[in-house]
């Protein structure tokens, strides 16, 4: 049976009857090293079941049975109320107790408050993205603001680079009209050349 550890909430009305269908939020944690195995809420959406028929683990079965709407409890499951020898491998290794935070939501929710619910549910999720969506990118932007500066090296040899550069481009430029100045000269003495050879004729 599973071991009630504390009563987080106390809930109101009559218990689960089985082939109730019932809605919980929960959270798990293995129990010798407290790590989270699942999480209802980190997944956006509660969880529903019939109670009592082998949809979930004994130790839920029976837990959930105690508990009245709207209650939350921390209780203690153990390995052979859970997933016993074979585990469920890479959550939760073989014969591993189980802590589980429950909390009630409803017993046969109405189609009413189910819409309701998963609207709910929806607008969460939603929100949750654009949240990590937002803390993205103030990471990213505060990433690029730590860069530092450009050191007085850096952009000195930036500089003489930049120089160099400029340098290179007025010698080259000053070569290409040189050779277009001995072009120009040497068409005009072959012309002078011609006009000698055919006032000599």
């Amino acid at each position: 049976m599973p071991t009630l550890l504390e009563e987080l909430v106390e809930g109101a009305g009559p218990l689960p009857r089985l082939g109730d269908k019932v809605v919980c939020h929960y959270s798990g944690f293995i129990a010798s090293s407290n790590k989270k195995s699942d999480c209802s809420r980190d997944r956006g959406h509660a969880m529903t079941f019939p109670v009592g028929v082998g949809k979930v683990i004994d130790g839920w079965d029976a837990a959930i049975r105690e508990m009245a709407k709207g209650s939350r409890r921390r209780v203690l499951i153990p390995a052979a109320e859970a997933y016993g020898a074979r585990g469920q491998p890479p959550q939760i290794p073989p014969n591993a107790d189980l802590i589980f935070d429950i909390e009630l939501l409803d017993i046969n929710e109405t189609l009413v408050s189910e819409g309701m619910r998963i609207r709910r549910e929806e607008a969460a999720r939603a929100d949750k993205f654009i949240r990590e969506q937002d803390a993205l990118r103030a990471a990213e932007a505060a990433r690029h603001q730590q860069q530092p500066a450009p050191s007085r090296s850096s952009e000195s040899g930036s500089s003489s680079r930049s120089s160099s550069d400029e340098s290179d481009s007025s010698s080259f430029d000053s070569e290409v009209e040189q050779r277009r100045e001995k072009k120009r000269k040497r068409n005009k003495e072959e012309r002078k050349a011609r006009k000698h050879a055919k006032h000599s004729t």
